[in-house]
């Protein structure tokens, strides 16, 4: 985020059309996520018109004097937009799209559109479904999934295959884990429903189309860029750094390496953002100064510039951050060579924003999004204030406390959005980033030397062994400082009450700076004291509470958690990125022993009583004796946990137990579980299975 000063900021108080735009915009595209009806599109849109018609035959007093019901109403038709904007974007609502006439067996027509990722033993592609076979007729469609092809059959495919095949599309799920990532919200913001696993018997054909010429162009610049890198930076997590700087290519990334800049607070310096723009647009300026300043050289230079920057921005994947910063830096460049006007800054994001939302409204739920334009807009607000505070002689003592100011203040606004979506803070994010950022911004500058000299072995060479050694330190850093006492606080509540506060105390203290305006201190103060009753609250919640976690992870995990102590049931998985990322949202750093207590039944299986509750584990141990008879008095168990693929049938169980509920754990095969469900209905017995509704947590 060093860079994002480079930015053109014009404060001028001129005209800002767009920031008045973007607000009710978005209000109205967030009130259509949650509410399905279109209450916007046939209500309010036509009142708003027919009011804003109405208004204009008014005498010019009576406009001057309700000029403030104009706004609303201007205002309420800005949030139709919005609504309808998302309402547009919905499948539901898309009659061409493949959910409307798609049943299980129906044949699909399939195109893959997107370069392949390799994803374990399969590869992984976006595919648009064209026509869906239904109903003895082929219709056509719209719509993505998320498809996987076995290695047998990715041999025979390539992007901009076509292919038919009578696969039965899978929704795309979650594994419903305490803390985990949202994947199906997140495909789901992407327009992605549904995903296939392709395999070879199932792709009745498939025929390669045309691939259009600006992907084949990006995949061979993708292709070129990684080669060189694999060729003179080696094959080791020095080249997947490499790409994931330079072009935002992260498959080869080292997931420990990733893990070490999360910790950090430093991740966006291996997130292709808007730092990556700067620097070229930095370069495409530096690079085209010796154009003339001419009528036509300007427009030619501006030209240059805007085709580099999308290029890039379409190469690297056009990831939000990057969109938004494109979005800005063309409008900037329109503004300042076409034009020969300074754009405002803060029109400038409200309209990239407009732009953004037009071209898929659901953006907005994007963290990535989020917290792009939360530290443009925090730089912009605070760096200038921060800055202003100590002036040094020296010209080191100078850069360094900027690249400071410049941290502290992108890290104003971010702070409680990432409090909310992550509960952590690193506590070295400023020398992480006094460190990391100009090493990085070194390392990116060596490998567009490295691309440009690839053809020459013996330059190549010495420019790659620079880049590897560079992006060698500037890791071990980062890994020296991930490892230092307190480096990363975990299990931070943060609810959206609470972000509301800190914003509120964030604002406040703005407010009084920029205004002077006494008041202010009363809304701090309250919001100050509101925030803290509400950590005493999740601090005595959190200190109080019993919990009984089933992950849902590839095999069965638990946990026991009482307090900020957790001890695992058993011991499957328990070390875990689902178990662990579930101890960290619960606040659970410490494990304990005796939580509760361990016993046998009367036919031999093992009970756990925690908190006055029985749970019986039945597992791949259970066995139950030939000829046994049912004994008089069941065993009675507030809940059944069946993990490990134990060999038994739910009928057998309720005839030894009086059971509360039954939990199918993970790691369970597929038709031994729809087993047990359809015993269960037959029964009568509640159920819960962790596979299909995600990870279940007893509050004792």
């Amino acid at each position: 985020m060093l860079f994002e000063s480079s930015l053109p900021v014009n404060h001028s108080s001129g005209r800002s059309p767009f920031l008045r735009i973007i607000f009710p915009v978005i209000a109205g595209v967030s009130f259509q996520i949650y509410h399905v009806k279109n209450v916007c599109a046939f209500t309010l849109m036509p009142a708003s018109l027919l009011l804003l018609l109405a208004f204009r035959f008014l005498p010019l007093t009576w406009k001057y004097k309700f000029q403030q019901l104009h706004a609303l109403i201007v205002a309420s038709l800005l949030f139709a937009t919005g609504a309808i904007l998302l309402y547009e974007q919905d499948p539901r609502n898309n009659k061409q799209h493949y959910t409307h006439h798609y049943d299980p067996g129906d044949k699909l027509l399939l195109h893959l559109h997107s370069a392949p990722e390799q994803k374990g033993r399969f590869v992984k592609y976006l595919a648009t479904i064209q026509a869906v076979y239904h109903q003895q007729q082929w219709m056509s469609s719209t719509g993505e999934v998320m498809t996987y092809a076995d290695t047998g059959l990715n041999r025979q495919l390539q992007r901009g295959s076509r292919l038919i095949t009578d696969i039965t599309l899978l929704p795309v799920r979650n594994m419903g884990n305490p803390g985990g990532f949202d994947y199906q919200w997140y495909c789901i913001t992407k327009g992605i429903y549904h995903q296939a696993f392709l395999k070879q018997q199932q792709v009745f054909l498939y025929t390669p189309l045309p691939v259009n010429k600006l992907d084949m162009l990006l995949q061979t610049m993708l292709d070129y860029c990684l080669r060189t890198f694999r060729t003179y930076i080696g094959n080791g997590p020095e080249a997947g750094m490499a790409a994931a700087l330079l072009i935002g290519y992260r498959q080869d990334l080292d997931k420990n390496i990733v893990q070490d800049y999360t910790n950090t607070g430093i991740v966006h310096v291996i997130a292709i953002s808007g730092m990556h723009l700067a620097l070229l647009y930095g370069s495409l300026l530096w690079l085209l100064q010796w154009l003339p300043a001419s009528r036509y050289a300007n427009w030619l230079r501006a030209f240059l510039i805007i085709l580099f920057l999308w290029g890039f921005t379409l190469l690297t994947g056009s990831s939000a951050s990057v969109l938004r910063a494109a979005v800005m830096f063309t409008a900037t460049t329109i503004g300042r060579f076409v034009l020969q006007h300074a754009s405002n800054i803060y029109n400038t994001l409200a309209a990239s924003v407009f732009l953004l939302i037009c071209m898929n409204p659901y953006i907005i739920l994007d963290t990535g999004f989020q917290l792009s334009y939360l530290a443009v807009l925090s730089i912009v607000l605070f760096y200038s204030r921060i800055n202003q505070l100590f002036e040094f002689k020296q010209r080191w003592k100078g850069y360094l406390w900027e690249m400071i100011a410049l941290s502290v203040a992108a890290q104003i606004l971010t702070t409680p959005v990432c409090l909310y979506y992550f509960h952590q803070f690193p506590t070295w994010f400023l020398l992480a980033n006094l460190l990391a950022v100009p090493l990085s911004t070194i390392v990116i500058y060596g490998e567009i030397v490295l691309l440009a000299v690839a053809p020459f072995h013996t330059p190549a060479m010495w420019v790659g062994t620079g880049v590897k050694y560079l992006i060698w330190g500037m890791d071990t850093i980062v890994q020296y400082l991930g490892k230092l006492p307190g480096a990363l606080i975990t299990a931070i509540p943060c609810d959206l009450l609470q972000v509301v506060l800190l914003y509120m105390m964030i604002g406040t203290l703005l407010g009084y700076i920029a205004l002077q305006f006494k008041p202010f201190w009363w809304l701090m103060v309250i919001s100050t004291a509101v925030y803290i009753i509400t950590l005493g609250r999740d601090t005595w919640q959190r200190s109080t509470r019993h919990l009984l976690v089933v992950y849902n992870s590839r095999q069965t995990a638990a946990d026991y958690i009482r307090g900020y102590q957790y001890q695992p049931l058993f011991y499957t998985d328990s070390t875990g990125g689902d178990v662990i990322s579930g101890r960290q949202y619960f606040g659970a750093d410490q494990e304990g022993k005796r939580l509760f207590q361990c016993r046998d039944t009367p036919g031999g299986n093992t009970y756990l009583q925690c908190a006055g509750k029985k749970i019986v584990i039945i597992d791949s141990n259970y066995r139950r004796v030939k000829g046994e008879t049912s004994p008089i008095k069941k065993f009675k168990t507030d809940y059944i946990l069946l993990t490990r693929n134990p060999h038994v049938d739910i009928r057998q169980l309720a005839d030894f137990y009086e059971i509360g509920t039954v939990i199918i754990g993970a790691g369970n095969p597929v038709w031994r579980i729809q087993r047990w469900k359809n015993d269960c209905y037959v029964l009568t017995l509640r159920f819960i299975s962790v596979p299909d509704q995600g990870a279940y947590v007893i509050n004792f």
